[in-house]
């Protein structure tokens, strides 16, 4: 069984909550997303069952293990010392080692010394792509051969 509390502002909620814990300890108070996509959550007392309760708490496991679920890749790739391949990451580097590991450097440079003891081996696919230093021309001129047949396969294919 279930019951729907008012909706009230974050405060009295808590108080709310609070005191049916004290003085109904075999209640629950469980907070949902808002009818509608109100950005109001509705708060419902529950009876249940000590089944129930376990139920919840394990549910309540499994959502907040599935939160921390990133720190774990991000473990392992720093302890496996692979090589990791991204696109345009520097931002996502200095979110992710900002969230993991420390706050961040004044400076860049002490940033790369760092992020480079934890990932030896970093690739930026669109660092590489962007680079004359690692431009092929034979490539270049293999791409342009191919954009003009294809272009030439498409004009005579609308005439």
């Amino acid at each position: 069984a279930e019951m729907k509390l008012p909706s009230v502002n974050s405060f009295v909620a808590l108080v709310l909550r609070q005191r049916i814990s004290e003085a109904h300890p075999g209640l629950t108070v469980e907070k949902r997303p808002g009818a509608g996509g109100s950005n109001w959550p509705e708060r419902f007392v529950l009876n249940l069952s000590e089944e129930g309760r376990r139920l919840r708490e394990a549910e309540k496991r499994m959502r907040i293990l599935s939160h921390i679920g990133f720190r774990r890749v991000w473990n392992l790739l720093r302890e496996q010392r692979r090589p990791v391949v991204f696109h345009n990451g520097l931002f996502d580097l200095l979110f992710m080692s900002s969230a993991f590991e420390a706050p961040l450097p004044e400076r860049l440079g002490e940033f790369k010394e760092t992020i480079h003891k934890q990932f030896p081996v970093l690739f930026d696919t669109k660092v590489m792509a962007e680079s004359t230093v690692l431009s092929l021309p034979e490539l270049a001129g293999a791409l342009d051969a191919y954009m003009q047949a294809a272009a030439s396969g498409a004009d005579a294919a609308l005439a």
